[in-house]
């Protein structure tokens, strides 16, 4: 049996092993969870790798930070806001801890990012099927990349799960819950048992990977 050490180690050099754009994604998805808001968070690359903007949710945050507040605070537009008008993004790549909605990927067309990537499917309210079909999405589409998975996405599943189950009042908390599985369900309640929350996702890393 492995040690606890030998156990820590691997999910630091797991940890250590992701791209820049999914530490920074993932770190915002937890940034969101503590600020107590839906657990998104979201990046976007250059061509090189450089994470260039960054977004986490911010709809039930108070007022005065962006679109704070509102519920068209979404991680991935709180990221592409901030990609300047002059340029085109063709060769960047937006990421996302759950998988993009009608609204966030069809404003990465809007800001002609290239490729979109996200570590976890959203049954509830995801839109990268193709669902979308308009001349300017067919004509100018960014490639979406098949759910990352992995730990990072049964992470990111499980963070969703616990947010929705601590809020039982929203009326399709249920549903959500139900949606992501039992597996994320199970992981999301241990997470919601964690003392004080988990913190910056780095330094929680191997707290919350036990609860996968």
């Amino acid at each position: 049996m492995d040690s606890v050490l030998t156990l820590y180690d691997r999910r630091v050099d797991a940890w250590q092993e992701l791209e820049e754009p999914w530490q920074a994604s993932l770190e915002l998805a937890c940034e969101a969870y503590l600020a107590g808001t839906i657990p998104v968070g979201s990046a976007v690359a250059a061509a090189d790798g450089r994470v260039v903007a960054r977004g986490r949710n911010r709809i039930f945050d108070p007022p005065g930070v962006a679109l704070a507040g509102s519920r068209l605070a979404h991680a991935e537009i709180d990221a592409l806001s901030q990609l300047p008008v002059t340029d085109r993004y063709r060769d960047h790549v937006l990421y996302s801890t759950l998988e993009p909605c009608l609204l966030c990927t069809a404003a990465a067309l809007l800001a002609t990012v290239g490729r979109i990537e996200y570590a976890t499917e959203d049954r509830f309210g995801g839109a990268c099927n193709g669902a979308i079909d308009t001349a300017h999405w067919r004509r100018s589409a960014p490639e979406i990349a098949p759910a990352l998975g992995g730990w990072p996405g049964n992470l990111s599943a499980a963070l969703q799960s616990a947010f929705w189950q601590a809020h039982p009042e929203h009326r399709r908390s249920a549903e959500i819950v139900e949606l992501f599985g039992e597996e994320a369900e199970r992981a999301g309640a241990q997470v919601l048992e964690l003392d004080g929350g988990p913190s910056r996702l780095d330094e929680a890393l191997p707290r919350l990977l036990d609860c996968l």
